[in-house]
C-alpha cells in the first residue's frame, strides 16, 4: 500500500503525523511519501526521520485583509499543480492530511484525482484547511468527542483523539513519583505545574507571581515561564524567603523533561491547546485552563469547555483572571483531595492513548480500490 502524508507549518502538525506514520509501518507493509512545504519545518524534520519527502509551494490562507492573500493565491495554484504531478507519479492508495496550509493543495489534488483523503482535526473548531477540504474527505478523525462538532463534520467524523508525544505515552505507564524525584520535590507536598506553552504566557506568569507568597507555604510550584518573563521571575524568586524558595522550581523552557514535568503535577495550570489537553487526559491530570483569548475562532476556549464539561478541568477566562480568583481556585483543589481524584478519573475517561493506532487503522481501511 502507498500512502501520502501531508501536514506542516508547526510541530503540532508534523510530530503527530510522524506518530501516525510510525504506527502505519507497524501495522502494514507500506510505502510513505510526505508532501510538505518547501520552506516549512517539515522539510528538515521529516527527512531527518528517514521518511521520503517532496516539497511544494503553498500560500497562507488568511482570514483578514492582506495584499499577501493575493500573491499567495498563486502559490496555492502552483502547489496544486505540483501536487497533481506528485500524486500521479507516486499513485497513492490514500492521502492523510493532518492540517496546515500545505494540506489544501495536496488534498484538493487528491480529491480531483479520486484518491481517498482522510484528515485529522485536533481542535473542537475545524481549521480553515480542513473546512476547505471537507467536501472531498472520505473521513475525518477528531480530537474530541463527535458531539462537539457541527452535523456536517459528525457525518464524516470519528472520535480517535489526537496522537501525543510518545515520551508522554511512555511516562504515563510509570509512577508519579518518578517525575517528583526528577525535579527534587517532596512527595508529601502537592505539586502545581504552570505552563503557558514554549513561549510562555504573560497574563498567567503575572497572576502566578502575585500569589507566590500565599501559595508556596502549602504547594510546590514547577513553572515554565518562557524566555521573555524568565529574568524578572528569577528576580522575584531570589527575593523569596529560603523556606519558600525551595518550593519554587523555575525554568524558561523545559524540553526533554516535559513528560516528567507533567507527570510530577497534581494540578496543571495551562492554556487550551488541543495537544496539551490530550496529553493531560492520558496522564489523568486535573487542570486549570486559561485559554488564549486571541486564538483563531476562540478554539482554545471551546477545547477547554469540553474538558470542563466532563469534569476534568476548570476554566478561568483571561478577562476575568485575578490573583484572588486564581489563588482560591488552586487552593480549593489542593485541599480537596477527593475532588482531585474525581477530576483525574474524568480526565482518564476522555483519554485516547491509542489515538495514533486508531487513525492509522482508519487510513488503512480506506483505499482507492474500494
Amino acid at each position: 500500500m502507498k500512502i501520502i502524508a501531508t501536514g506542516g507549518g508547526t510541530g503540532g502538525h508534523i510530530i503527530p503525523t510522524l506518530s501516525v506514520i510510525n504506527k502505519l509501518k507497524e501495522l502494514e507493509d507500506i510505502e510513505v511519501l510526505y508532501v510538505g512545504s518547501v520552506t516549512g519545518m517539515e522539510a528538515t524534520i521529516v527527512p531527518a526521520n528517514g521518511i521520503k519527502f517532496r516539497g511544494i509551494h503553498c500560500g497562507k490562507l488568511r482570514r483578514y485583509f492582506s495584499l499577501e492573500n493575493f500573491t499567495d493565491m498563486f502559490k496555492v495554484c502552483a502547489g496544486f499543480f505540483q501536487s497533481l504531478n506528485i500524486i500521479r507519479s507516486f499513485r497513492p492508495d490514500v492521502i492523510f492530511a493532518k492540517g496546515g496550509y500545505v494540506t489544501v493543495p495536496v488534498g484538493l489534488a487528491g480529491g480531483v484525482l479520486g484518491i481517498p483523503v482522510i484528515a485529522h482535526e485536533s481542535d473542537t473548531v475545524i481549521g480553515l484547511s480542513n473546512k476547505i477540504l471537507l467536501r472531498f474527505l472520505k473521513g475525518i478523525s477528531l480530537g474530541f468527542p463527535e458531539d462537539n462538532y457541527p452535523p456536517e463534520v459528525q457525518k464524516k467524523g470519528k472520535y480517535t483523539g489526537s496522537p501525543i508525544n510518545p515520551a508522554v505515552m511512555k511516562i504515563s505507564l510509570t509512577e508519579k513519583n518518578e517525575g517528583v524525584k526528577h525535579f527534587g520535590f517532596d512527595p508529601a507536598i502537592p505539586v502545581l505545574f504552570v505552563t503557558g506553552g514554549s513561549q510562555g504566557a504573560r497574563a498567567i506568569n503575572n497572576a502566578v507571581k502575585d500569589i507566590l507568597n500565599a501559595l508556596l507555604p502549602s504547594v510546590q510550584l514547577l513553572h515554565q515561564s518562557g524566555e521573555l518573563d524568565y529574568p524578572s521571575l528569577c528576580e522575584v524568586r531570589e527575593k523569596l524567603p529560603e523556606n519558600l524558595k525551595k518550593n519554587y522550581k523555575l525554568f524558561s523552557f523545559i524540553t526533554d523533561d516535559m513528560p516528567l514535568a507533567l507527570q510530577s503535577a497534581d494540578i496543571v495550570l495551562t492554556r487550551g491547546g488541543a495537544n496539551t489537553l490530550s496529553e493531560l487526559t492520558v496522564l489523568k491530570k486535573p487542570s486549570v485552563i486559561i485559554p488564549l483569548p486571541g486564538a483563531a475562532n476562540n478554539h482554545q476556549l471551546k477545547n477547554a469547555r469540553v474538558i470542563e464539561k466532563h469534569g476534568a478541568g476548570i476554566i478561568i477566562e483571561q478577562s476575568l483572571l485575578t490573583k484572588d480568583l486564581l489563588l482560591n481556585t488552586i487552593k480549593g483543589l489542593i485541599t480537596d483531595r477527593e475532588k482531585l481524584k474525581n477530576m483525574s478519573g474524568k480526565a482518564a475517561s476522555l483519554a485516547k492513548p491509542d489515538a495514533a493506532e486508531l487513525i492509522a487503522k482508519t487510513i488503512l481501511s480506506v483505499t482507492s480500490y474500494q
